[in-house]
């Protein structure tokens, strides 16, 4: 959204839609219901507006604080890998040590690539031997599996998912932008599953006339979002006015005001009405039950379309570098930095005072001694 775009929607959002009664005419069903599909709009903006100030927020403080620590940290751990590498070979290690020893190596590089870094050559040629494949037969494998696992969870849903294009060679912005095509094909099968009308002739009079009035009831929605926009856009034009001030603003509402009726927006598009045209609220008061259901269900379909992407907010590609894996599209976001800051700072110091205790004469006595805490780490249960 642009800034000019923002602001102009916190500034409509101090004046609300909602109607309100008046004394001695309490407010009926069908106002009561556009009054709660109002406040779903108002209250879905705003969640969505806070999350993205929060993930972004976050973005800035992972690339300043978290990103280096993280390099940090893969660095400290490439360099453990190497100084316990001679060790597999060593004699003085009992068979049983050595296996334990591969399975810490083995989990150590899992740890790299976990922070979405690539392994040196070296390294790329140890852990193939620590798994006994190749890496793109390791990174296919686990494709395969988290496919599998989401097709049945999809399909348990009685939902159709086209999850044939993903493959290892996939990127992490590619995976992302995959997950994102999924949620929208998702709402898109919710919306028709939804509209479709059950089998069998619907012939009844009863049946007719809803038909009747379901069309009659797009056609205002249509009729009325495009009054509404020429009446705005006759108010709004920048050329009709001759204060220059006035019409650098006027050509900023103007541009809402073509989105706004381009994407069917009926909120903005009443409260830019609301704010230009100066409508009072017996105005609003005096809409018809009929206007007032054509404009609740453009508001509901509004609803949906915010709680989708709402849904598909932490999804989204700019957000990548704080994702925590769980599963291909399981996913969350790394939002508390600071926390992930100082556990990152704990991990390099631990890693540092080994890789320094390995460099000197008890370095076999070391390596022994974390041999048996990651075995008994294992064999506790959780």
């Amino acid at each position: 959204m642009s800034s000019t775009g923002a602001g102009t929607r916190r500034r409509l959002a101090t004046r609300s839609l909602a109607i309100r009664p008046r004394p001695g005419r309490p407010l009926n069903k069908k106002q009561q219901a556009f009054n709660r599909l109002v406040a779903a709009i108002e209250r879905l903006r705003a969640r969505l507006d806070a999350d993205r100030r929060r993930f972004d927020a976050a973005l800035v403080f992972h690339g300043q604080h978290v990103r280096p620590r993280v390099e940090r940290v893969i660095a400290t751990r490439k360099d453990l890998v190497r100084a316990l590498r001679p060790f597999l070979d060593d004699r003085r290690l009992k068979r049983s040590d050595k296996q334990e020893l591969r399975t810490m190596l083995a989990e150590q590089l899992g740890e790299v690539l976990r922070g979405h870094a690539e392994l040196d050559d070296d390294l790329r040629a140890l852990f193939e031997e620590l798994q006994g494949a190749s890496m793109a037969e390791l990174e296919q494998e686990e494709m395969d599996e988290a496919r599998a696992a989401m097709e049945d969870i999809f399909a348990d849903m009685g939902l159709e998912v086209d999850l044939s294009d993903l493959h290892s060679g996939m990127s992490e912005e590619d995976v992302a932008v995959k997950a994102a095509a999924i949620f929208e094909d998702l709402r898109r099968q919710a919306d028709e599953a939804q509209s479709r009308i059950p089998p069998g002739r619907r012939t009844s009079t009863r049946h007719i006339h809803e038909d009747e009035r379901v069309r009659h009831l797009e056609e205002l929605r249509k009729t009325n979002i495009g009054a509404i926009y020429r009446r705005l856009a006759k108010v709004l034009h920048p050329d009709l006015e001759p204060d220059p001030d006035s019409r650098q603003r006027k050509s900023a509402l103007m541009q809402e005001l073509t989105a706004a009726y381009a994407s069917k927006d009926l909120h903005t598009l009443l409260k830019l009405e609301l704010e230009w045209i100066h409508r009072e609220e017996s105005d609003q008061a005096r809409m018809t039950d009929e206007k007032l259901e054509a404009y609740s269900q453009l508001l509901r379909d509004q609803v949906a379309d915010l709680e989708a992407e709402a849904a598909a907010l932490p999804y989204s590609p700019r957000y990548l570098p704080l994702v925590q894996e769980v599963g291909p599209f399981g996913i969350s976001l790394q939002l508390d930095g600071e926390t992930e800051a100082r556990r990152l700072d704990e991990v390099a110091v631990s890693l540092s005072a080994t890789l320094t205790h390995l460099k000197t004469e008890r370095a076999l006595q070391e390596v022994r001694e974390a041999i048996q805490v990651h075995r008994r780490a294992r064999q506790m249960p959780f």
